[in-house]
């Protein structure tokens, strides 16, 4: 310690005893990049929901279904009398798990999945898959329609206790962190003056490129109670950001920023809310200005990556909306006027998908 103290280096290694030896350790901090990817850990906490979808899509006669012919996910929601957002749902990450394939827009099962998961096959596996499950639950209540979001409806009407805004924004900021550093190191910001974070929580996104990059405004737009929150996080580390309380549904948006970013934003909300959000971007928004939507993308056909699918299936249980795929995204922000769509991979597995106000 008094050797790195000598030299200036108190603030950037840490002192630890191990078998009677000391060991020099440099500290971690926020503005070093993070030496592994995210994505272990979001498969981890993701996979919660895998088990509880095989009995689910059981329990609604899902494979039954597909076991008699392929079919799209419109003539699978109407068979088994689901929403087709739920049918969807479902099947990402079936998908994902590889117990379905789609092909030319049908889904079926899969050899692994007419062996183990159809009760008339000798290999079923079902008996010994619980399907009772609190995570179970919630998914059939979600595709019951009787599953209400007390953080939607705060979201919408704006009402949003101090403890419920601590909370929400202490979890949100903690898998936001990495992804937070992805965008500000891989992102190319140099079009990027006064910055924008709508509905920033924490606020982490805006504190990261605040610190990284040079700009001359940066401002987390959010609601009273997750402002109070997010003051917290910026002076925690030290960062040059501000707030402002508005509701952005309800609320004229601040003017005079080049950038609006919304990360984790539009997956909570239905393509209509996504594309009311983009239009009042694009009207507060002068020309040049840019929109970007920073998300955990589906692959085009939704049959792909299992982790996005399941955080798709999550955002069906516990929000209005879902994970996109980029044409979806670039539809919506083209529907409203913006050009030049692009799409940045930053980090595991988040992209910026950025649109231009002409």
């Amino acid at each position: 310690r008094d050797f790195c103290l000598s030299r200036g280096l108190g603030d950037v290694y840490k002192r630890q005893e191990y078998g009677g030896y000391y060991l020099l350790l440099k500290k971690m901090t926020l503005f070093e990049p993070p030496t592994a990817s995210d994505t272990p850990i979001w498969d981890l906490w993701l996979s919660q929901y895998h088990c509880e979808v095989l009995t689910v899509s059981n329990e609604i006669g899902l494979f039954d279904q597909l076991n008699e012919k392929p079919k799209t996910a419109e003539e699978l929601a109407s068979g088994l009398k689901i929403s087709l957002r739920a049918s969807k749902a479902l099947l990402g990450v079936l998908c994902g798990l590889k117990f379905v394939a789609k092909y030319l827009n049908k889904y079926q099962l899969t050899d692994e999945g007419k062996l183990y998961l159809v009760t008339s096959s000798p290999f079923c596996w079902l008996s010994m898959l619980s399907g009772s499950g609190q995570i179970h639950r919630i998914i059939m209540n979600a595709i019951n329609n009787s599953m209400e979001s007390d953080v939607i409806t705060s979201w919408e009407t704006g009402v949003l206790s101090d403890e419920n805004a601590e909370a929400i924004t202490k979890s949100m900021h903690s898998h936001s962190v990495a992804a937070a550093w992805g965008a500000a190191k891989n992102f190319n910001w140099s079009r990027t003056k006064k910055f924008l974070d709508v509905a920033g929580g924490s606020g982490i996104f805006a504190i990261c490129v605040a610190k990284t990059q040079s700009l001359e405004k940066c401002t987390i737009a959010e609601l009273p109670a997750v402002c109070r929150s997010a003051k917290k996080y910026i002076e925690q580390h030290q960062a040059t950001v501000d707030t402002f309380e508005f509701n952005m549904f309800t609320e004229d948006w601040p003017l005079g920023y080049d950038t609006h970013f919304f990360s984790n934003v539009f997956h909570d909300w239905d393509i209509e809310t996504c594309k009311l959000l983009a239009k009042k971007s694009f009207a507060a928004l002068s020309s040049g200005g840019q929109i970007l939507v920073h998300e955990m993308l589906l692959n085009e056909a939704e049959d792909g990556e299992l982790t996005p699918a399941t955080f798709s299936l999550l955002m069906f249980i516990a929000t209005k909306g879902q994970q996109f795929t980029p044409s979806m995204l670039q539809d919506i922000l083209v529907g409203v006027g913006f050009v030049d769509i692009e799409f940045t991979h930053t980090h595991g597995y988040y992209s910026i998908v950025s649109g231009t106000k002409p």
